[in-house]
């Protein structure tokens, strides 16, 4: 018959003790030495919960059955005493009992062995239900982490897709701009090479303007050594009358001299000429200086720019220079008949021509 123990848990009926077996013994034998060693029953029975002193002394003697939560309430209670009971032989004690309720011939004990495996059973079947329970909330968690893991993943292709077109596009800008770049090179080398035959012309026009320049200066040297011949000329012209005079006076003096007519040129003839001579004469000369400071100032010379010093070369010996004889061949006759004088000019004339 079985009893109800102190505690809920249910009692065995006691067997006597000359029944034990050899591993009952060995297990009570053991379970009293560390007991005692360490414990007092009525103690232990005070401090412990669901046992009382007289159903220690049952367990001690072998009458009734030791449960396995008295060995653990040992191992609880001597590390809090300070005299623990070691991990190993709390596991040594447990595997004594098992091995006893295996030798018992007891059906009760029989049972309760079963009873025993089926709850360790259950607890190991517990166990694995809570683990594999964990083990799927993890699995899920992992789930839930691999699924944020590919959006977030997702989410980074498709930037890396659009910076790989913005990249593309950027590229493609840059190859264009490249291909400008080279094209505005290509243009300004073709405008640096034209610019440089350009100044290569120009550096050419220079030296043949200043050739050109040359030239007129020795042009000029030279009419104004002929207009210094005219001069001397024009002196010798004016020195003429002056010695028909003295012959004249002379003849008066009953000196035979050759019979000339002389006759005075009246004013109003002759000053016009003299007058227009000068300004002709005023006129080239400042045709050609300015000219020639037109020529100074410009670096690409043309044929208008050679058409003032021209001009007034031109006038200079064509109408200043004729003019000129002509009004002192005017003085020299006194009259209005031909003259040396106007033979002078007229030969300078074909002379020029």
């Amino acid at each position: 018959m079985t009893g109800q123990r102190s505690g809920g848990e249910p009692g065995w009926k006691e067997e006597p003790a000359g029944e034990l077996t050899e591993e009952q013994t060995a297990f009570l034998t053991a379970l009293r030495e560390e007991f005692r060693s360490r414990f007092s029953q009525r103690g232990f029975a005070r401090d412990a919960k669901g046992v009382d002193h007289s159903t220690l002394s049952r367990y001690f003697k072998g009458t009734r059955t030791v449960p396995e939560w008295l060995i653990d309430q040992m191992y609880e209670q001597a590390k809090t005493q300070g005299c623990p009971l070691t991990p190993a032989k709390r596991d040594e004690l447990k595997r004594l009992r098992t091995a006893a309720l295996r030798s018992s011939r007891n059906i009760n004990h029989q049972l309760q062995r079963s009873v025993e495996e089926l709850q360790t059973a259950l607890g190991n079947m517990t166990l694995r239900w809570c683990e594999q329970q964990e083990h799927a909330e993890v699995q899920q968690h992992l789930r839930a982490l691999l699924l944020e893991d590919r959006r977030v993943l997702l989410a980074g292709l498709d930037q890396l897709q659009r910076d790989l077109t913005a990249s593309c596009d950027a590229l493609a800008q840059a190859d264009a701009e490249r291909t400008w770049a080279q094209s505005a090179h290509t243009q300004a080398l073709r405008q640096l090479q034209a610019a440089s035959e350009y100044v290569h012309d120009l550096h050419n026009q220079l030296e043949s303007s200043e050739r050109q320049a040359l030239e007129m200066t020795k042009t000029i040297r030279r009419l104004e050594q002929e207009l210094s011949v005219l001069r001397r000329q024009v002196h010798l012209l004016q020195q003429e009358p002056e010695s028909k005079t003295t012959q004249t006076a002379q003849a008066g003096q009953g000196v035979a001299v050759p019979a000339t007519p002389t006759a005075t040129a009246p004013p109003t003839r002759t000053w016009p000429w003299w007058l227009a001579a000068n300004l002709a004469f005023l006129g080239s000369f400042a045709l050609v200086l300015a000219g020639m400071a037109h020529l100074e100032n410009v670096r690409h010379v043309t044929f208008a720019d050679i058409l003032f010093p021209a001009g007034g070369l031109v006038s200079l010996v064509f109408i200043a220079t004729p003019l000129m004889g002509h009004a002192v061949g005017k003085e020299g006759a006194g009259s209005t008949g031909p003259s040396d004088a106007d033979d002078v000019g007229y030969d300078y004339y074909t002379m020029m021509m």
